[in-house]
């Protein structure tokens, strides 16, 4: 966490609480890698759509 706080030039709590934002929006557990891994095709594919 510390190392992509650093990377985005932003506070590690900044990045905690937006984590938790987009936990909270899409009902996607973070922690799970299964649900990482479905969060992220979803978004491979909208760049593909649009």
């Amino acid at each position: 966490m510390r190392q992509t706080a650093l990377a985005m030039n932003i506070h590690r709590n900044t990045l905690s609480n937006r984590l938790q934002k987009i936990e909270t929006l899409t009902g996607i557990n973070l922690s799970n890698a299964q649900q990482r891994l479905s969060l992220q095709i979803a978004l491979i594919a909208a760049r593909f759509i649009s």
